[in-house]
């Protein structure tokens, strides 16, 4: 039995945006949502609205969050901190599931309070809480493939759903007085918020870890590999994280002859399109 080992690298680095490459988008949506910040907390205590005080300060964190979603991305692009991305958005996601688990407990002591808030102000406020959010939300939509991306496009498609939830709690309070309905909307979103980024933390946590991302199969990546003919057997395989963007591979594979070079660049191609994996090492017997 005979051994080589092929190490591989995927020269083909796609930034799906130039202005996410630069830190254009990233200084848009920091700059629009710390303005709007401001502008929904100084409102909401003004005219009592928990609704857009806690869309204030969940809009804070995520002006955190994108902070430090564009250190990750950053991190990623380079070889000597890519692992750091993972932390990045381990931290992210952290600050999403702390931030709505502080408005429910918020809105129900909201809840059993006498304050009223102003639904006119409310609606307007909210309303332009939702134009914000879901324009920023849009500059990073390109960019998704990297998990700091998706994490930032989350944190800014879930205030867009809060902010129009708060539209709906103005517009119901305007013509019902019913004023419960403020906190109650604010939890109803949070816990949906909850649930929605409770996978990009599992995610990102088990590639902090040195596990198999959880956006892999690894039955479909030795399917990927066994596609090439002369690869018979695969005895081993593991896959693991280098960055919220890229991914790794070794295996051990059995082949019925020696894999030419074109052979190879078409194995790896295949795997980094599918799989982002752009580090491969096979050892051949």
């Amino acid at each position: 039995m005979s051994g080589a080992c092929t190490d591989q690298r995927h020269d083909h680095q796609h930034d799906h945006s130039s202005n996410i490459a630069t830190g254009l988008v990233f200084k848009i949506a920091i700059s629009l949502n710390l303005i709007f910040v401001f502008v929904e907390i100084y409102f909401g205590l003004l005219h009592h609205s928990l609704a857009l005080v806690s869309d204030g300060i969940h809009n804070l964190t995520d002006v955190f969050g994108l902070i430090i979603a564009w250190m990750g991305y950053i991190l990623s692009k380079r070889k000597s901190t890519k692992k750091l991305s993972i932390y990045a958005a381990v931290i992210n996601t952290s600050l999403l599931l702390i931030s709505s688990v502080w408005i429910i407990f918020e809105a129900y002591e909201r809840y059993f309070s006498d304050q009223a808030p102003v639904a006119s102000t409310v609606i307007v406020v909210a309303s332009m809480g939702f134009v914000v959010n879901l324009f920023t939300a849009r500059l990073f939509h390109k960019g998704h493939q990297d998990l700091n991306i998706k994490s930032a496009y989350l944190h800014l498609m879930a205030d867009a759903a809060i902010s129009l939830g708060v539209v709906v709690t103005g517009i119901v309070i305007y013509y019902t007085n019913v004023f419960w309905i403020d906190p109650v909307v604010s939890a109803v979103i949070s816990v949906i918020i909850i649930f929605s980024a409770w996978k990009y933390f599992k995610e990102s946590v088990v590639m902090l870890m040195g596990k198999t991302p959880l956006s892999i199969n690894i039955e479909n990546v030795k399917k990927s590999i066994l596609l090439q003919a002369e690869v018979a057997q695969i005895t081993q395989i593991k896959v693991w994280a280098l960055s919220t963007s890229e991914n790794a591979l070794i295996a051990q594979i059995q082949t019925s002859k020696e894999l030419s070079e074109k052979q190879i660049k078409d194995l790896k191609h295949r795997l980094f399109h599918e799989f982002k994996i752009t580090s491969v090492d096979f050892i051949v017997f």
